[in-house]
């Protein structure tokens, strides 16, 4: 379940929705005009466990993907804008959410784009 305003910015709202839903807040942040707001739901996902944080990480990249729209396959400046888009929604989500599995999933899939977005799972090497 999406809404969507005028623009595909995704990252105040995707992240807003996130973080509230993680920390069961029962609202978000109302979005910015060219924002687009994601639900990403926690229901039957225990965040501690590997198999959960993969599951929800999962259901954050498809909520990335739909707020970003459909990627543009034979258009190289769409493609490109989709990407960016997805990549800075995705990373600012698991960056505010700041759990550790979470973060862990993330690395292990974009270890280059990590540091772009302040994620670093050093800090819960003693979690593993």
């Amino acid at each position: 379940m999406f809404s969507r305003t005028l623009s595909r910015s995704v990252n105040a709202a995707l992240v807003a929705t996130v973080c509230a839903l993680v920390s069961g807040m029962s609202q978000a942040a109302p979005p910015h005009d060219d924002t687009v707001s994601v639900k990403v739901s926690t229901a039957g996902i225990d965040l501690n466990t590997a198999a959960g944080a993969q599951l929800f990480f999962t259901r954050l990249t498809v909520a990335a993907q739909q707020a970003c729209g459909v990627e543009a396959e034979f258009d190289a400046l769409r493609a490109a804008k989709f990407d960016h888009c997805y990549k800075e929604a995705l990373g600012n989500a698991v960056r505010a959410l700041s759990q550790p599995a979470i973060t862990r999933v993330y690395v292990a899939h974009y270890p280059r784009d990590a540091a772009r977005y302040g994620i670093d799972d050093r800090g819960y090497v003693a979690d593993r």
